[in-house]
């Protein structure tokens, strides 16, 4: 990834919002899982504006046309970031591992909605639950995804939270409720990931529904 030419890291946090600001989530995926956005949104802000939404397409970021800085300083803002870096896109998953690195420490939770690779799943930090869930092997994912792998690691969260402390694994349950969300997709389903989203990691006022499941859903 080519040198960034923006703040130092220190200006990042000096810039922090003010308390009585809106929470910030910043979002990073391809296109396709987004085009029922303007729906969600106008779902969750049906009653007064609860969120700041700041998303980035992967292959604008592959092509440059978002600069590292703008998704940097977002990520810095956010209460959490959310991402599905399928496909492992190079300069998305660097920009992401870099902002990990910087925030360490800051209470902003890094979520991947959709799985990934080993260089992708240890970027998850969500409260005390902070570790590399592997959806099975080593190395770079296959071509092609399996689906139903995916729903079986989020299905069997509970086999992964029994040697956890209970705060930790309730961070474990909610990264598995995120992915249901994210994965199963629809206007209600991504309304409600942005309220819980809000809710558990950035101290809003807001009830979210529960995941709306549809079996072995081919995306």
């Amino acid at each position: 990834m080519e040198r960034s030419q923006g703040y130092p890291m220190s200006d990042y946090q000096e810039s922090a919002p003010m308390s009585n600001r809106l929470p910030r989530l910043t979002l990073i995926s391809s296109a396709s899982p987004l085009g029922d956005l303007s729906a969600d949104l106008h779902k969750v802000h049906h009653d007064g504006k609860i969120l700041e939404l700041v998303t980035f397409l992967t292959h604008e970021l592959q092509d440059d046309r978002a600069t590292v800085d703008r998704v940097l300083e977002s990520i810095h803002q956010s209460d959490a970031v959310l991402f599905d870096l399928r496909g492992n896109p190079d300069r998305a998953v660097a920009i992401v591992q870099r902002a990990f690195v910087e925030t360490q420490g800051r209470d902003i939770a890094f979520i991947p909605v959709f799985g990934g690779g080993p260089s992708v799943m240890a970027l998850t930090r969500m409260g005390e639950f902070s570790m590399a869930i592997g959806l099975g092997g080593g190395g770079n994912p296959p071509q092609g995804t399996d689906y139903r792998k995916i729903k079986q690691v989020e299905q069997g969260i509970d086999c992964l939270t029994g040697a956890m402390s209970p705060e930790a694994a309730r961070h474990a349950q909610n990264w598995a409720k995120c992915v249901s969300y994210w994965t199963n997709s629809g206007v209600e389903n991504l309304a409600n990931l942005l309220r819980f989203v809000v809710a558990e990691y950035a101290g809003a006022t807001v009830e979210a529904g529960e995941p709306i499941v549809y079996p072995d859903k081919e995306h």
